[in-house]
């Protein structure tokens, strides 16, 4: 809800925003029009599939092939707080 990520925003140093689809018209969008919506100044991670189709596929096959494992993600994740501190 627009107040959890309004709080999350001003108590956090990075918001992540997790997708299993394209970037555009998805949570990064939705979180970033709120933050300007209220002139909340954040740094945001958007972590979604490739703006390309992909083969079809089981859902973990594709998640797999994009990087969307937790290891993955936590590498993604890590290497952006390590270059903010």
């Amino acid at each position: 809800d627009a107040e959890a990520i309004l709080l999350a925003a001003q108590d956090t140093d990075l918001l992540v925003t997790v997708e299993d689809h394209f970037l555009t018209g998805g949570l990064f969008s939705i979180v970033s029009e709120l933050l300007v919506r209220y002139r909340v100044a954040a740094d945001v991670l958007p972590l979604a599939l490739s703006e390309r189709w992909f083969q079809p596929g089981l859902l973990a096959d594709v998640l797999s092939y994009e990087g969307f494992d937790a290891g993955k993600l936590a590498d993604l994740i890590m290497a952006r707080w390590h270059r903010r501190n």
